[in-house]
């Protein structure tokens, strides 16, 4: 659980500091964070894709996506495809 917590505090120190669009950068960074540094033992792609959804809905964005298209972009993220910055152009462009 040390990553974990390490996560969370990277996010938010980068979080304060940030002064564009904050909510989809923390969502992109807890996503990403959970996604790619496992700090579970199973179901790191799934609770970082949960993760990430459910903090921008409850900070009132919502993301227009197909399924196989949010699936293929977290496949490529914990495959090395593609980088934290791709993932945060990835959701503002799909942010309603």
């Amino acid at each position: 659980m040390k990553y974990l917590s390490f996560l969370v505090i990277a996010c938010c120190k980068g979080f304060a500091y940030c002064s564009c669009n904050k909510t989809s950068i923390l969502a992109q960074s807890f996503g990403y964070g959970l996604i790619k540094n496992h700090p579970f033992v199973d179901g790191n792609k799934r609770i970082g894709t949960h993760a990430m959804l459910v903090f921008l809905a409850v900070n009132h964005m919502e993301l227009q996506y197909e399924d196989a298209d949010l699936i293929g972009l977290i496949l490529g993220i914990a495959a090395g495809d593609y980088d934290v910055a791709y993932l945060l152009t990835w959701l503002q462009e799909h942010i309603e």
